[in-house]
């Protein structure tokens, strides 16, 4: 029984230690499998498993798999710069915009990554494209946010003002982008956008002064100017515009745009601006009869046009006006020097012999008053063969009230208009043969007989007829200059009005005005001093 009995003491002891065995086994296997089960949940759940776990459902189109799973890897690393960017493609793929937005906002927060900027860009370009501008205006802004450097946000921000007809606020997001970056496409755009708006103002501004709105035309070509001033073409409308109500301001404008561009088509508007202003005034001026203002106006025309033909042709006529032709035929000589207008030559040559004409009138009239103030005594002091014979001529060509001058003119006419020139030794020879008191009746009988002779005959016949008239007269003799050079013989006759001695030539009146190297009666009661050099006097012949 007692062996019986540890018999049974021994069977369970054993029975006792396979079961601890087997208890020990068991633990060891759930030790083991916690632990692989363990391991096996730290595998899947770890950033790598999970990303490429992720890629795999992409790769098979199960987004909101590949969602869960690279949300998993953002919730274990969320840092993870890799797991935002696929969930953000996932988004914008399934055209979820503001999600993948969000995406990339979380991960910008959390890791500083300035990639996300630009696949923000491309979310902003989505909202533009659909016409949500608000949210992608928003959108830009937090690119900006993200990576203040960019110069795209600037890009596409101004080009959807564009495409709202908002020049004005493209060009200031350009400007606060060239700021903030100093990125040369964005420098490149802004001088596009400007140079567009500046053409836009140019062109309204050409509409406004087509159109007769010289007002808002001004305001339009000043705003181009501002941002153009070294455009010629703005100066030149700018000026078109204003010029009529304001004509000084369009000269000083011209003047700085001729400073600043020194183009040649300013120069030139800039000249007949000033010519116009200044032959307006001058106009004005000598309407005054301000001939000094007016004159000193021309003159600064002169200055820039030297032929100007309308300055010129003003001043002569005002001259003419005022009865100083003298004045006009300078001004007409002035003209020809810078011009060869053959009407400005046949003006002048006009006003020319107007003007000795009316020398010529004057002088008679101051001489028939001189001659017509002496007291006369007529004489005959010659044979009366000479006195009958002057006698018939003075009933033919002298009348009642005709004063000395006339009387004196119609002698010295008859004259040179019945006597001919003769050959000097023919003629002395015939003059003997004649019965005369003296050589000078001689010359006179002869010179009526035939109507021919030579100095002698023509000044003593004038001689008797001005004695007869009552007048002191002389003949006297002495030398002329000779055609041929030197001197030749000659004979004249002087009268005496007053204190002043006058020559009276028929014959030298007739040679000259024959061969047209003086006017008709230029010898007809001239002066010594009025004939320099043609009268060498050496005797009183009566």
């Amino acid at each position: 029984m007692r062996q019986d009995m540890w018999k049974d003491e021994g069977e369970g002891e054993q029975m006792h230690k396979r079961v601890l065995i087997i208890a020990v086994a068991s633990l060891s296997v759930c030790i083991a499998a916690g632990v692989l089960t363990m391991r096996v949940t730290a595998q899947i759940n770890s950033p790598e498993y999970q990303m490429a776990l992720g890629l795999r459902y992409l790769d098979g189109m199960e987004y909101d798999k590949a969602l869960i799973a690279f949300h998993k890897v953002i919730k274990v690393d969320p840092k993870n710069v890799n797991a935002y960017e696929e969930i953000s493609d996932i988004h914008l793929s399934l055209e979820q915009l503001d999600e993948a937005a969000d995406s990339l906002r979380e991960g910008f927060e959390q890791t500083g990554e300035k990639a996300f900027a630009r696949k923000m860009l491309d979310i902003g370009e989505r909202y533009q494209e659909s016409g949500d501008h608000e949210r992608a205006e928003n959108i830009w802004n937090q690119t900006l946010g993200m990576d203040a450097g960019l110069a795209e946000p600037y890009l596409l921000k101004a080009q959807a003002c564009m495409d709202n007809g908002d020049i004005e606020g493209a060009i200031a997001t350009l400007q606060t982008g060239l700021t903030q970056t100093q990125d040369t496409s964005l420098q490149e755009r802004l001088q596009e956008l400007l140079q567009q708006r500046c053409d836009s103002w140019i062109a309204d501004g050409k509409k406004a002064l087509a159109a007769g709105n010289l007002t808002e035309a001004q305001a339009l070509f000043e705003q181009a100017l501002q941002e153009r001033p070294e455009n010629a073409q703005l100066y030149l409308l700018q000026a078109s515009a204003i010029e009529a109500q304001q004509p000084e301001a369009a000269v000083e404008l011209l003047k700085k745009g001729l400073a600043a561009t020194q183009d040649g088509q300013i120069q030139s508007r800039l000249q007949e601006l000033v010519v116009g202003q200044n032959l307006e005034n001058a106009r004005r001026l000598l309407m005054e009869n301000s001939m000094e203002e007016a004159i000193a106006f021309l003159e600064e025309v002169f200055q820039i046009d030297p032929d100007n033909a309308q300055a010129f042709q003003m001043l002569t006529d005002k001259y003419i006006e005022l009865g100083e032709k003298g004045q006009a035929i300078e001004v007409l000589q002035r003209w020809l020097e810078v011009s060869e207008d053959e009407q400005v030559q046949a003006q002048l040559e006009m006003l020319q012999e107007e003007e000795r004409q009316r020398i010529a009138w004057e002088k008679e009239q101051a001489k028939r008053a001189v001659f017509n103030s002496a007291a006369l005594h007529p004489s005959s002091g010659s044979s009366a063969a000479v006195n009958n014979a002057l006698q018939k001529i003075f009933q033919n060509i002298l009348t009642d009230g005709m004063d000395t001058y006339d009387k004196l003119q119609a002698c010295f006419n008859f004259i040179k208009q019945y006597m001919n020139h003769g050959r000097p030794g023919y003629l002395d020879t015939r003059v003997g043969t004649i019965n005369a008191a003296s050589a000078s009746e001689a010359w006179v009988l002869f010179g009526l007989r035939d109507f021919k002779g030579t100095c002698t005959e023509y000044s003593a016949m004038f001689y008797y007829m001005a004695k007869r008239i009552g007048v002191s007269a002389r003949l006297v003799g002495g030398t002329t200059p000779a055609a041929g050079g030197g001197n030749t013989g000659h004979y004249w006759v002087e009268v005496t009005f007053g204190n002043q001695v006058y020559v009276f030539d028929p014959y030298l009146d007739v040679n000259f005005s024959s061969r047209g190297i003086a006017a008709s009666n230029a010898f007809f009661g001239t002066t010594y001093a009025e004939m320099p050099g043609r009268f060498n006097r050496q005797k009183v012949v009566r």
